[in-house]
């Protein structure tokens, strides 16, 4: 009996610790759509940084959450939101990513959540300094 009342306290636990996570992955998605969306407004992304950005912001919370949750890496849990959610291939983001600062691939290639937050926000920094002309 007491093992079992431990069980169920260490699932309730983490149960509530998923839920922490899911609702921090999606806070910050919506953090980074809201300046993702205003740097679309002012035409500051180039066409060809513009989807593969998207899918990284859009994807923010899926990702984080299976990643965290289902107990796959973030490139794994990212693979497979591309190819549920968008029509762009593993391979082309991948070269999308060689053409970034070294910055932005050294994040990604750690393959972790807070990694994959760093990329985003590195992303999206490179955007906005480039609408400010710095």
């Amino acid at each position: 009996m007491r093992y079992r009342r431990e069980l169920n306290g260490a699932k309730s636990e983490s149960d509530y610790l998923g839920e922490i996570i899911i609702t921090l992955a999606s806070e910050q998605e919506l953090l980074f759509r809201e300046r993702f969306d205003s740097l679309r407004q002012y035409g500051a992304i180039p066409p060809d940084t513009e989807p593969m950005l998207e899918s990284l912001i859009k994807g923010c919370g899926t990702v984080i959450s299976d990643a965290a949750l289902g107990h796959k890496s973030v490139h794994e849990a990212y693979k497979e939101y591309l190819k549920k959610s968008t029509s762009i291939s593993w391979d082309s983001f991948a070269k999308f990513l060689e053409q970034q600062d070294g910055q932005v691939l050294r994040h990604w290639q750690k393959n972790s959540v807070s990694e994959y937050f760093f990329t985003c926000k590195i992303l999206l920094d490179i955007q906005e300094k480039r609408v400010r002309g710095s």
